[in-house]
C-alpha cells in the first residue's frame, strides 16, 4: 500500500506545469527567496523555569522530597539552516524534564525534535522527515480525522509528510508515523528508535478545492495500535457552491483489521432503504461518522444589519473508531445557529438550538442558547446569555470587561438552574500595568454558591525576551472566562494553596 501512494505522489508531482510555492510555515519571503541561492543560519536558545510550592505536598508541607518536587527547569537549544533549492534542516535539543512528563525530575540532555524538509515550487512539492513534531493535520472540516491534540498522536511520533498542490486546486497529502512511548528513547539521547514495538499511523488525502466552489476530498488512513487496535478507515468529503449557499457534507467508515480486512466489508455501511420517516440516522450502520453543513443563508441591509442562519447535523455511530481524530461520540446531532451583527453598532446577537442523542447512555437533550453581545468605545462590551435545556431549569449569564493599555477588568456572573435551586458562580478577573514592565493581575471565583478561590500574581517583562511571573493562591487560573461563556457545568477547579515562581529567558530568533 505505501508504494503505491508513493507512486501517486511522485506522479502528481512529475507534472511539468509551474505554480507558486505554498507559504513557509517558519520563514518569511525574503527568507524564502535567499535561500535559493545561499545558507541561511537562524538559532534559539530558551530557558524556563518553574517551582509550585503547595501547603499539601507529602509529609512536608511547602516542601516537596526531590523525587515528588514540582519543579521543572528546562534548557532548550534550537537552529535552523535554510539550504538552497528551497531544502531546511532543524533541530532542537533540550534538558530537564517536566513534572507533568514523569513522575521524578531529571537533568539530561536529549534531542527534543527536528525535521529535514525540501520544496520543489515549480512541481507543487513538499516534503518532510520529522520527528516529535505536531504536523498531523486534515482537510476535512467538519469530521477532524487527524489531529495533533490526541493522545494517540500528541507530540510523539517520527515518519515522513508529503505534500503536493496542482494548479491551485489539487491537494495531495500523506503522513506515514510511527508512534512511539518506549522507555528506550531516554536511553538513546532522544534519537529515533529502528526498532521494537510502535504504533503506526498511515494517512492519505486526495482533493479538489476552488473550482467554481465545488470541494471534493477523500481519504484512507490505516492505524495499528497495541492500545487502540487496528483500524483501516474511508472518508469522503463533498462541497458545492451554488446560488450563494453553500453544501458540504462528509462522511467516514472505519474497519476493524487491516486492508484485508477491509476488502470483505462494505465500503460505507449507507443504506437509504433503510430510512424511515421522521429518523434520517436509520440509513447509516453503526462504523458511520457523517456530519453535513449549510451556509449562505443570509439576508444583508444597510439599517438593519446581516441575518446568517447555519443549519447542520452529525451523526457517529457506536462502533465508529478513529483515535488519531476529533470525531464525537456516538450521538445523533441536529443544530441550527444563526447570528445578527450590526456594523455600526458592533453588535453582535447569536441563537443556537441543539437536539441530540446520546447513544452510550441512552440520553436525549434538547438545548438553546442565547448570546448578545456589544462592544463600545473605549474598550468596554457586555455580554449576556441564557442556556436553556427542555425539561431542566435555565442558565443565566451577564459579563462585562472594560479593557485598555493601561488595565483590563472583566466580570461575570452566572446563575444555573434558575428558577430552582439558583446556584450562583461569580468571577472577576484584572490586570493592571504599574509600569512599561511590571504588571499585576488578580482573579476572584466563585462556584455554585460553594465554592470560592482566589490567585494573585506578578509579571516583570523589561523585553520580549525575558518574562518573570510570581504568583500565589488557592488554585491556577486557566480558562474559566470561557468556561462561564460555553460550558454547559461550571466545573470547580483544583483547591490548594500554593506558591509559583516561573521564569522565561530567550535568544536568538528562532
Amino acid at each position: 500500500m505505501s508504494s503505491r501512494i508513493l507512486v501517486l505522489l511522485l506522479f502528481a508531482a512529475a507534472i511539468p506545469e509551474a505554480v507558486s510555492a505554498a507559504p513557509d510555515s517558519v520563514g518569511t519571503a525574503a527568507t524564502r527567496n535567499a535561500r535559493d541561492s545561499s545558507f541561511v543560519f537562524r538559532y534559539g536558545v530558551l530557558y524556563e523555569s518553574r517551582i509550585d510550592l503547595e501547603r499539601s505536598s507529602g509529609s512536608f508541607p511547602w516542601n516537596d522530597p526531590e523525587s515528588e518536587s514540582h519543579l521543572s527547569d528546562r534548557l532548550s537549544l534550537m537552529t535552523s539552516i535554510a539550504l538552497p533549492m528551497g531544502s531546511e534542516f532543524f533541530i532542537k535539543g533540550a534538558t530537564g524534564a517536566r513534572a507533568v512528563d514523569r513522575p521524578f525530575y531529571r537533568e539530561r540532555f536529549m534531542l527534543d525534535q527536528g525535521h529535514i524538509s525540501f520544496e520543489q515550487a515549480a512541481i507543487g512539492l513538499e516534503g518532510r522527515l520529522f520527528l516529535r513534531e505536531r504536523i498531523y493535520r486534515s482537510g476535512f472540516r467538519l469530521l477532524p480525522l487527524v489531529t495533533a491534540d490526541r493522545p494517540f498522536t500528541s507530540a510523539r511520533g517520527e515518519g515522513l509528510l508529503l505534500e503536493v498542490e496542482r494548479w491551485g486546486i489539487l491537494g495531495v497529502r500523506y503522513i506515514e508515523s510511527a508512534l512511539r512511548d518506549d522507555p528506550r528513547i531516554d536511553d538513546y539521547g532522544g534519537l529515533p528508535l529502528f526498532s521494537g514495538g510502535a504504533d503506526l499511523l498511515r494517512h492519505l488525502e486526495a482533493g479538489i478545492s476552488g473550482y467554481r466552489g465545488l470541494r471534493l476530498e477523500f481519504a484512507a488512513s490505516q492505524i495499528r495500535s497495541i492500545d487502540y487496535g487496528d483500524v483501516v478507515m474511508f472518508a469522503s468529503g463533498f462541497g458545492l457552491e451554488l446560488l450563494g449557499l453553500r453544501l458540504d457534507i462528509e462522511l467516514a467508515r472505519s474497519i476493524e483489521g487491516n486492508w484485508e480486512d477491509a476488502r470483505h466489508s462494505r465500503l460505507f455501511e449507507f443504506d437509504v432503504d433503510r430510512l424511515e420517516s421522521g429518523n434520517a440516522s436509520a440509513m447509516f450502520g453503526e462504523h458511520v461518522a457523517f456530519s453535513g453543513e449549510l451556509d449562505g443563508l443570509v439576508y444583508r441591509s444597510r439599517s438593519l444589519g446581516t441575518l446568517r442562519i447555519l443549519p447542520g447535523y452529525r451523526y457517529c455511530g457506536k462502533g465508529f473508531t478513529n483515535p488519531a481524530g476529533e470525531t464525537a461520540n456516538a450521538l445523533v446531532e441536529s443544530y441550527l445557529t444563526t447570528w445578527w451583527t450590526h456594523p455600526e453598532l458592533d453588535l453582535l446577537v447569536s441563537i443556537g438550538a441543539m437536539d441530540r442523542y446520546e447513544m452510550l447512555n441512552g440520553s436525549e437533550r434538547r438545548l438553546l442558547e442565547g448570546y448578545a453581545r456589544m462592544r463600545l468605545r473605549g474598550g468596554f462590551a457586555a455580554r449576556g446569555g441564557i442556556l436553556y435545556e427542555i425539561d431542566r431549569d435555565p442558565s443565566l449569564l451577564l459579563s462585562l470587561a472594560d479593557e485598555n493599555s493601561r488595565y483590563r477588568l472583566a466580570t461575570s456572573a452566572r446563575i444555573d438552574d434558575a428558577g430552582g435551586e439558583n446556584y450562583f458562580s461569580f468571577l472577576v478577573e484584572g490586570a493592571l500595568n504599574l509600569t512599561g514592565s511590571v504588571s499585576v493581575r488578580s482573579t476572584l471565583l466563585l462556584v455554585r454558591s460553594t465554592e470560592s478561590f482566589y490567585n494573585l500574581g506578578f509579571e516583570f517583562r523589561p523585553s520580549q525576551k525575558f518574562l518573570l511571573n510570581l504568583g500565589f493562591g488557592s488554585f491556577r487560573p486557566f480558562d474559566e472566562e470561557v468556561s462561564f461563556q460555553y460550558d454547559e457545568l461550571i466545573e470547580s477547579p483544583m483547591k490548594d494553596r500554593m506558591v509559583t515562581v516561573s521564569t522565561r529567558v530567550w535568544f536568538g530568533e528562532l
